[in-house]
């Protein structure tokens, strides 16, 4: 009977121990994960700052460029949500400025789309160059003038285009940003650019409406007269989305 009940008490203890190696060998198996180089992602988008210091330290080789199956870097995912000291990390550790993801998307431009100014100079002091279109294009399209001025100011071309052929006062006169669309024409953006497929920012901004838009564009001297590749004007698309407004204006040539 007492061997019986010192064998239970050992065999109690036994798989105390067990637990407790258990316990101690997943916590180093979720440590280890952590600071696999995949997790560098993560932590860029999540801007934990130590951690990403921790897996840049134990990766084997330069891998803080790894991708995600979009092709997305730390870099960009730390661009995007505006974590300016973990970007500069990343940067500091080799981080290339002017990586593209599968959908082209690069650093500058998804600093663009945060609308953070410090992270757009932070990476043109790295010599970012590629994205430029697109961080003008989505600034201007979302009425970031700080944004939009600090890269103008960097002597980026106004009429420089997205990767999809557009111009940023394109991009101003589709999302009706009036306070953009009179930034980039006091910059010198060409009123009357034409996109891949024929289209003005007026016929754009007469596509979607934008009446206020379309009176500042005639008054700098938008052409309603240009058709696109469809043969289509200004004034086509307007009755065709029936913003009658914007059809008077063409009509009379009204800009206020």
């Amino acid at each position: 009977m007492i061997f019986r009940r010192l064998f239970n008490l050992m065999a109690w203890l036994g798989l105390l121990v067990g637990v407790g190696l258990l316990l101690r060998l997943g916590m180093v198996w979720q440590e280890r994960a952590q600071i696999r180089p995949e997790g560098l992602l993560t932590s860029a988008k999540n801007g934990d700052l130590a951690l990403v210091r921790k897996i840049l330290s134990a990766s084997e080789g330069n891998q803080v460029d790894i991708r995600d199956s979009a092709g997305h870097t730390a870099l960009m995912w730390a661009a995007r949500y505006r974590h300016v000291d973990t970007a500069r990390t990343l940067l500091e550790a080799g981080a290339d400025p002017n990586a593209r993801s599968t959908a082209g998307e690069t650093p500058l431009s998804q600093a663009a789309l945060g609308g953070d100014v410090a992270m757009i100079r932070l990476l043109l002091e790295h010599h970012a160059d590629q994205g430029l279109g697109d961080a003008l294009f989505w600034s201007a399209a979302q009425g970031e003038l700080n944004v939009l001025a600090q890269l103008l100011d960097q002597g980026v071309s106004p009429n420089r285009p997205s990767a999809l052929g557009a111009t940023p006062l394109m991009g101003a006169a589709e999302f009706g940003q009036a306070d953009t669309v009179r930034l980039l024409l006091r910059r010198k953006a060409d009123v009357n650019a034409r996109d891949r497929a024929g289209r003005t920012a007026l016929s754009i901004a007469a596509t979607n409406g934008r009446t206020q838009v379309v009176r500042i564009l005639l008054k700098s001297g938008a052409s309603p007269a240009i058709r696109d590749q469809h043969g289509m004007t200004a004034i086509h698309r307007a009755r065709e989305r029936r913003h009658w407004e914007v059809v008077r204006l063409l009509n009379t040539g009204d800009s206020g």
